[in-house]
């Protein structure tokens, strides 16, 4: 029973400043919105690429197996994201003169006005991308491996859907062309070793058994062959899904961030609550009158505005709220039910300090008892 009064009163405690409350709610969640309206926009452009399973008549059967093994497409993975293909992506886009990619130097750094004016400007050897502007690059892009497949989900954030959209597709692109030129390398290579050593010992051979003139025959076909498939190579990957640039940005979530500011405001007036009525003194609930002072706590009403003056010639009754109405009611009739068995006639409506609402409380209650058809004196 104590646990139900204790929650109870907890609950009153909130729903008596259920304004306050929402108020907070109400600010916190502005303060969100408008916070995420202020931040800079985060668009993420998204592209897909699928790695071929490899057919071992098209490539070297070692470069094959290699392929096919369990590591081939974590590869893949690594190389998508590698410095080397950040940095070719950096420069073929010149996003290292893009201000949203460039790292401001340190002022220490920056050579003195007098220097400056002192020695003439030379025209600066290019240089590759920074590793400041590689690194932030890099921070930007995320490649994940889709689960129970051979497609690679390549991600990049950026304030312009454009460039978002722009920078993925540049660099799958650069990809595929290094994959086709590795492709081209290794048949180039595979084709100089059967011309320069296999074929020249087989002929050799030629006229010394029939099992030599048919592998002699094999790899001339062969060679002919990779002379026929040179810079004919196609990359062992393929773009599934270009990246589009993105319509709405990634990051802020404004409705998240209003729910998130919504409910810190919330909790945030919760606490408030919690603390002021832990640092503030004195009795507010019956309960505390009773535990306080040790004796039986008829009944509590709620404090009113300051009346007008003059109050007293109007009816007391008259221009109350409700709620301090039915409280009055709920003292006077505990009050007469303690008068049927002390026999008392005598009422004194005292407080600890002045300005309290002594005489209101005597003047509502004298009245309440009047309506009642009682002799008031």
């Amino acid at each position: 029973m104590d646990d139900t009064l204790n929650l109870r009163e907890i609950i009153g405690k909130f729903w008596a400043r259920k304004w306050f409350i929402a108020t907070c709610i109400i600010i916190g969640a502005a303060l969100a919105f408008v916070g995420a309206k202020l931040m800079t926009p985060i668009y993420t452009g998204e592209a897909l690429v699928q790695i071929k399973p490899d057919d071992p008549a098209n490539g070297a059967s070692a470069e094959a197996a290699i392929r096919r093994s369990p590591e081939a497409l974590p590869t893949q993975v690594m190389v998508l994201q590698s410095r080397t293909l950040a940095r070719q992506t950096i420069e073929r886009l010149q996003l290292d003169r893009d201000p949203e990619f460039v790292v401001r130097r340190d002022k220490g750094n920056t050579p003195a006005a007098s220097d400056a004016a002192a020695s003439p400007a030379a025209p600066a050897p290019p240089e590759a991308p920074g590793t400041a502007i590689v690194d932030g690059f890099l921070k930007r892009l995320q490649v994940t491996l889709q689960p129970h497949s051979n497609v690679i989900a390549v991600s990049f954030k950026s304030s312009r859907p454009t460039i978002a959209a722009l920078v993925l597709n540049t660099l799958v692109q650069l990809y595929l062309d290094q994959l086709t030129n590795e492709k081209n390398r290794a048949l180039a290579q595979e084709s100089e070793r059967i011309d320069q050593v296999i074929v020249p010992m087989l002929r050799q051979k030629v006229f010394l058994s029939e099992a030599d003139l048919k592998t002699y025959e094999q790899y001339l076909t062969r060679s002919n062959e990779l002379h026929a498939r040179l810079g004919q190579a196609r990359p062992d990957a393929n773009l599934l899904s270009a990246a589009d640039p993105p319509l709405w940005p990634s990051f802020p979530k404004t409705s998240m961030m209003v729910m998130l500011g919504g409910g810190l405001g919330g909790g945030v007036s919760i606490l408030l609550i919690t603390l002021i009525d832990f640092l503030r003194g004195g009795l507010y609930t019956t309960a505390q009158v009773e535990n306080a002072l040790g004796i039986r706590c008829l009944g509590s009403v709620p404090m009113l505005p300051a009346p007008h003056p003059g109050w007293l010639r109007s009816s007391p009754l008259g221009s109350r709220d409700i709620g301090f109405l039915e409280a009055i009611r709920s003292v006077e009739l505990r009050l007469r039910d303690e008068d049927k068995n002390a026999g008392s006639r005598v009422i004194l409506v005292t407080s600890a300090l002045p300005g309290e609402g002594k005489t209101s409380v005597a003047v509502d209650l004298a009245a309440s008892l009047s309506t009642d058809g009682l002799s008031i004196h």
